[in-house]
């Protein structure tokens, strides 16, 4: 089945997505602003690429990001233990910006000797070393707070400061996972595959994140040729 969305829907609703503009001026704002550019670029580059939630992010290790000879993973797992509904599905490190910026990371880490080994594989890194470390180069704490519910304040603070030093009003975690639905639908993604990416099962939910359509016919058939 075809999806009910278009490109002159995108235009027409956009108000709400993250442009181009808007990435490179957070892009640029962090490296300037924040004490920890080269992992805070990362952060954000990984949240826009990917789609995954924080949480997700935190829980994130070596072995998911390189294969052992240490090459990138470009079509990964998110495990069902990172993921925060609990059930696996792909991860796609597919944005050569998003790759490029957590080398960099990964290269400041090593050079830091911080969750690294002693063997060459994994580019000297240990493989069950989360791939995101905290200001002061240890895991972010993950705390249960209920029966299938975690919080971890330290990833939620590190992102809520990435979004302050941008200076973009409304930027957010949910704003990126929009954006990045949003322009999987412009390459013509349906929304059980824009659902598959973000981890969302009901096709209602995907819809909530898409571009709404047009209220009126009009704007839709104005100026078609």
């Amino acid at each position: 089945m075809s999806s009910p969305y278009d490109a002159s829907t995108l235009t027409a609703r956009n108000a709400g997505l993250l442009s181009d503009a808007d990435i490179a001026r957070a892009v640029e704002q962090t490296r300037l602003r924040s004490p920890t550019p080269t992992r805070d670029v990362a952060l954000l580059y990984v949240l826009l690429a990917t789609g995954a939630r924080p949480l997700e992010i935190a829980r994130l290790e070596i072995r998911d990001y390189l294969a052992a000879d240490g090459s990138v993973i470009e079509e990964s797992v998110m495990r069902h233990d990172v993921a925060v509904t609990g059930k696996a599905r792909p991860l796609f490190f597919a944005s050569g910006k998003a790759t490029q910026s957590i080398d960099r990371y990964l290269l400041e880490r090593r050079q830091r000797r911080l969750g690294t080994s002693h063997g060459a594989e994994f580019r000297g890194f240990e493989p069950r070393s989360r791939l995101f470390l905290s200001d002061m180069g240890a895991p972010f704490e993950i705390v249960r707070i209920g029966e299938n519910r975690y919080l971890c304040r330290g990833i939620q603070h590190a992102y809520r400061t990435i979004f302050r030093r941008t200076g973009i009003p409304g930027i957010s975690a949910l704003r990126a996972r929009r954006t990045l639905a949003a322009r999987m639908l412009e390459r013509g993604a349906d929304e059980e595959q824009i659902g598959t990416v973000l981890g969302i099962g009901e096709k209602r939910a995907v819809r909530d994140l898409l571009p709404r359509r047009p209220e009126h016919l009009h704007a839709v058939v104005r100026e078609l040729v």
